[in-house]
């Protein structure tokens, strides 16, 4: 055994050495939060089959598989030790997954700038499908990621005085009309959320690839600061992945955020959609710090639109909520399945101990 495997490696190495057919299953978000990640890139998953290889593990995982991370990944004790991936015996191969349904596309990364339009048609074109989003508390600006109303912003623009994610909002959109809606998932550390109006037709940004960012590149941002809709405001890429404090990497961005801005999108000059706006540092007074806001990137949270779309966003309006995690639940239940979290009478008192 490596001696310099980390603690969970060689946990799973033991624990698959005590199991008959040497084979274990998680989920890809439990496998990447066990080295500290909150989502997946070229350089983490290299680093985690390394970890796993040299412990004589085959694991099944990739870049692009499984297509979500709540879906399972496979982990087989390599019945030879030092034996290539290619020589693991085919009797512990995991089943297939089982294809997915299909869906509506959703707007193709591109599709914005197609017949060489100009860029300010392509911001015009995101514009209208970026939306104002309020409660009793605020609101923020936030954008249409699925045609068929799924409507991405930040978790702090639903987020009341007491901590807690609220469960409806108003969605003002590009038209002037509005719509309740439905705050179907939310993630407090990395600060997204997820809402679903009932409106379908309506204009979406297409997700891009966050990942492919580099500094320097021109980027746009269309929000609500101080309550005027539509705003624009360009900037460049000054880091394209900056860890602070924790483990999420946000993008780093020059282009003016004000209050308001929160859950607005970050596009490129394509029209594709790589971030929201979340947070900005101000400094401390008289010394204010402007020019350096931060967006969470749009590859933290394609998996949850993906499973969200699976599951039908109809569907999702109708299932329970936890308000302190974000998770949606299979069934009406006391507890929340995910956090553990108590309800009474259908709102979200505390936690359990």
């Amino acid at each position: 055994m490596d001696a310099y495997l980390q603690p969970a490696v060689a946990k799973i190495a033991d624990e698959l050495r005590c199991r008959p057919k040497g084979t274990k299953r998680m989920s890809a978000r439990r496998l990447l939060r066990l080295f500290g990640y909150e989502r997946r890139s070229h350089e983490n998953v290299r680093e985690i089959r390394g970890q796993f290889q040299r412990a004589g593990i085959h694991l099944e995982f990739d870049v692009g598989r499984p297509p979500t991370l709540d879906e399972p990944v496979f982990l087989h004790l390599d019945p030879s030790p030092g034996a290539s991936e290619a020589q693991v015996a085919p009797s512990l191969a995991a089943p297939p997954l089982p294809a997915p349904p299909e869906l509506p596309a959703l707007p193709r990364p591109g599709e914005l700038s197609g017949h060489g339009r100009r860029v300010v048609d392509v911001i015009a074109a995101v514009a209208r499908a970026t939306v104002q989003v309020f409660t009793e508390e605020g609101g923020g600006s936030g954008v249409v990621v699925d045609p068929d109303g799924l409507v991405l912003t930040c978790r702090h623009v639903v987020e009341g005085e007491d901590g807690l994610s609220e469960r409806t909002a108003r969605v003002d959109l590009w038209d002037g009309t509005h719509e309740a809606a439905t705050v179907v998932r939310s993630h407090r550390a990395l600060d997204f959320a997820l809402l679903v109006v009932p409106r379908r037709g309506l204009p979406a940004v297409p997700m891009g690839d966050s990942l492919g960012l580099r500094a320097a590149e021109s980027v746009y941002v269309v929000g609500s600061p101080a309550g005027l809709a539509n705003s624009v405001s360009r900037g460049i890429v000054s880091a394209p992945r900056r860890t602070c404090l924790t483990n999420i990497e946000y993008i780093q961005t020059d282009a003016a955020i004000q209050p308001g801005n929160s859950g607005g999108p970050v596009v490129t000059e394509s029209g594709d959609l790589v971030g929201i706006i979340t947070w900005a540092y101000r400094g401390e007074e008289p010394a204010r710090t402007p020019g350096i806001s931060f967006a969470v990137p749009v590859d933290y949270v394609a998996d949850e639109v993906a499973a969200l779309r699976r599951l039908g966003l109809a569907g999702a309006r109708r299932r329970p909520y936890c308000r302190h995690c974000g998770w949606l639940q299979s069934e009406e239940r006391r507890y929340c399945e995910n956090c553990g979290a108590m309800f009474v009478e259908k709102i979200l008192e505390g936690s359990a101990r």
